[in-house]
C-alpha cells in the first residue's frame, strides 16, 4: 500500500506594520506630499529586504530646526539637507521597532532641487530613501561604501511607485 506524499503546505504570508509618521513644520508649505514620501521610504525598505514590523519618523523642517539639531548632535552648527538618528528602541506594548527619525531641511532641499534641474518633490524623495539607509545602517565614509549607497538609491528612485 502505497502512501501519499505528504505536501508541504504553503507558506502562510504575514502581513509586515510599517508605520511612517511624517510632519511638516507648519509654517513651512511644500509640494510634496506624504504619500509619495511614504511610498519612498517603503521601497527603501522593500529594497533592502527590511521585513520587521517597524516605524520611522520623517519631518520636514525648516534650517533652523535642522542647524540647530545639528549642531547638538554632530557637532557641526549650521543646517544640512538630511539627518537620520538611527534608534533600535522596540514598543514593548506592540512590538514594533522603532528605526529612527529622519529630519529633511525643506529650504536646502528646494535649494538643491532648483540647482540639479529636479522639482522639490523629486529631492525630498531622494533624501528620504537616503536618510532610511542610514536608518538601515548605510554610511559613505568610505568610497566603497559611498558607491554602495549611491547605487541602491538609485534602484529604490527607479522603481515604480
Amino acid at each position: 500500500m502505497k502512501r501519499k506524499p505528504k505536501h508541504a503546505r504553503p507558506a502562510r504570508s504575514v502581513e509586515v506594520r510599517r508605520t511612517i509618521l511624517i510632519r511638516r513644520e507648519p509654517r513651512l508649505a511644500g509640494k510634496v506630499t506624504a504619500a509619495a514620501v511614504r511610498r519612498a521610504v517603503l521601497r527603501a525598505l522593500e529594497h533592502q529586504s527590511f521585513r520587521e514590523d517597524c516605524s520611522i519618523s520623517l519631518v520636514l523642517a525648516g534650517e533652523e530646526t535642522v542647524a540647530r539639531l545639528n549642531a547638538r548632535y554632530r557637532g557641526v552648527p549650521q543646517a544640512t539637507d538630511v539627518l537620520a538618528f538611527p534608534s533600535r528602541v522596540v514598543d514593548p506594548q506592540t512590538a514594533v521597532r522603532h528605526l529612527g527619525d529622519v529630519l529633511i531641511c525643506l529650504p536646502r532641499a528646494a535649494a538643491q532641487a532648483s540647482a540639479r534641474g529636479k522639482t522639490l518633490e523629486d529631492e525630498v524623495l531622494l533624501l528620504a530613501v537616503h536618510g532610511t539607509l542610514h536608518l538601515l545602517g548605510h554610511d559613505h565614509h568610505t568610497a566603497r561604501k559611498k558607491k554602495r549607497m549611491w547605487d541602491a538609491q538609485k534602484q529604490i528612485l527607479k522603481e515604480p511607485a
